[in-house]
């Protein structure tokens, strides 16, 4: 059962099941024998821990994808800035995406503090600097 109410299919957001499915596939397709291993735990424990990853892998793609190793610091420094922002807002309850609503619901079922993500976050800023 979610403890996130799905969206509404006028929200523009897909449905917590399809979400928790997005992250599912892109776990499964990044990072696969950590998948196979999730597979090893309760499912709403295994969901929750698909949608922290894509989180994470969301937040080093920033930094590290090929696509930002092109572009200038002041631009991945922006970045990190907005992403910090949206997970502050995330945290505070507001949904903008599909990880949004899983991770609202992931939060729901297993509270958590928001600073190791700022704290993840801070570590990409140090990337900017070697």
């Amino acid at each position: 059962m979610a403890l996130v109410p799905s969206a509404p299919a006028s929200s523009g957001l897909p449905s917590l099941e399809q979400a928790y499915e997005s992250c599912r596939l892109e776990t499964a397709q990044w990072a696969k024998t950590f998948y196979l291993g999730t597979l090893l735990m309760p499912p709403a424990k295994r969901r929750a821990i698909w949608a922290i990853y894509v989180w994470c892998r969301r937040t080093d793609e920033l930094m590290d994808s090929p696509e930002a190793q092109a572009r200038p610091v002041s631009e991945l420094a922006a970045r990190l800035d907005a992403w910090e922002e949206r997970t502050r807002e995330l945290f505070a309850g507001r949904v903008r995406d599909g990880l949004d609503l899983v991770l609202r619901d992931t939060l729901a079922r297993y509270p958590q503090p928001i600073q190791p993500y700022l704290d993840m976050i801070e570590g990409m800023r140090m990337d900017l600097h070697k």
